[in-house]
């Protein structure tokens, strides 16, 4: 998946049920896992292969968040 990560502070951003989400990226026993940061009851690590995540556009995370430190990553 493709997606947006901030190079300072290693914040992801991706598309959960079609919101764009700040997420934390983990490995738990070789399965990659985002872990969401505001999303209210959503604090444990979901593997990143769930049908709930996808990725998002530079444009998209401009958009809401400003302009940041954001590089186009693969995960």
């Amino acid at each position: 998946m493709e997606t947006v990560k901030n190079q300072t502070t290693e914040v992801y951003y991706v598309k959960y049920n079609g919101q764009i989400e700040k997420a934390q990226l983990s490995e738990i026993g070789k399965v990659k896992m985002l872990c969401l940061l505001e999303h209210p009851g959503k604090g444990a690590p979901i593997p990143i292969s769930s049908p709930s995540f996808s990725g998002c556009s530079m444009d998209e995370v401009i958009d809401k968040f400003g302009l940041g430190d954001f590089v186009i990553v693969t995960i």
